[in-house]
């Protein structure tokens, strides 16, 4: 019956517009349960979520350091909260995934864990919480804004958008969603954008109730263009023996060092490749890579 309830309210999610298909109207409340009880500003959010703050999330790291991290938030004070769908892209080269790690049991043992583990969300949720759109109380685990996520990424794996949602404070105004993904670009690193944001129904989840998912892939011109030596001539200017381990700059930097961005391909080669890519089309028996425990035949 939930999943009845969930098609019954779906909602069709586009990178710019969240069209809404009930006329339920979106609850707004000052007053959740996810915050302190005691109304307190956050400080001593320590004592009553410690157990529940995530390994992955920044609040471990600054927890384990002893830093009130009410020190850094975009405010303390409670205020109206929407559900709100946010639309994001990211160079996924330095991240081990979109989804924070919540469960010290998948991440090695070899990982100190006086470091973040980092990922997407993590940079997301500290960059909501210095652009003031949620409390103190509510950082260190995702589950306290009700987060959801349209798809996960795996590490190393970027996206040119994807949608979460979560249970934020915009604001009031015409103008406050404009301005809430202005504050939340400044604290954010280079590699993530948040391309827009849009208000949704309460019950909205960006895994559950989207009608359908459009996937493109982008491959840029110099992976089909002869670039080995080239490669290798601007990384021994640069001194660099493996560029796995570079930044985002540095990997721009690299790529300008070697041509790569003014690479074209040839009409011959745009030819092949589209007829190389040509024998994955159709429909195919791809039962290998389903979850066995779902009994498809």
């Amino acid at each position: 019956s939930r999943a009845a309830t969930r098609r019954g309210r779906r909602c069709i999610a586009h990178a710019a517009e969240f069209q809404s298909w009930d006329d339920e109207e979106e609850s707004v409340n000052a007053g959740d349960d996810d915050e302190d009880a005691d109304g307190s500003d956050g400080s001593g959010q320590r004592e009553r979520y410690s157990h529940g703050i995530s390994c992955g999330s920044w609040a471990s790291i600054f927890q384990k350091e002893g830093f009130d991290w009410s020190q850094i938030a975009g405010r303390t004070e409670k205020g109206p909260k929407s559900n709100v769908a946010l639309i994001i892209g990211y160079d996924g080269s330095n991240f081990k995934g979109l989804q924070q790690i919540s469960n010290p049991s998948r991440i090695s043992s070899r990982i100190q864990f006086s470091r973040v583990f980092a990922t997407v969300e993590s940079e997301l949720e500290l960059a909501l919480l210095k652009a003031g759109a949620m409390l103190p109380s509510n950082f260190g685990n995702l589950e306290k804004l009700r987060w959801t996520r349209a798809g996960r990424t795996d590490a190393g794996v970027s996206a040119g958008c994807n949608v979460v949602t979560a249970r934020l404070i915009v604001g009031d105004g015409e103008t406050a969603l404009d301005d809430l993904v202005e504050r939340v670009n400044s604290f954010l690193p280079p590699e993530v954008l948040l391309h827009s944001a849009a208000v949704v129904t309460s019950r909205f989840s960006a895994r559950d109730d989207g009608s359908r998912r459009s996937y493109r892939f982008f491959v840029p011109s110099f992976a089909v263009v002869p670039s080995i030596d080239a490669m290798r001539c601007a990384l021994a200017a640069i001194n660099c023996q493996d560029p796995r381990g570079l930044g985002f700059e540095e990997l721009k930097t690299l790529e300008d060092l070697a041509g790569l961005r003014q690479a074209r391909v040839s009409a011959e080669t745009l030819r092949r490749l589209r007829e190389a890519l040509s024998c994955f089309e159709g429909t195919h028996y791809f039962a290998n890579f389903a979850n066995a425990g779902l009994g498809f035949q």
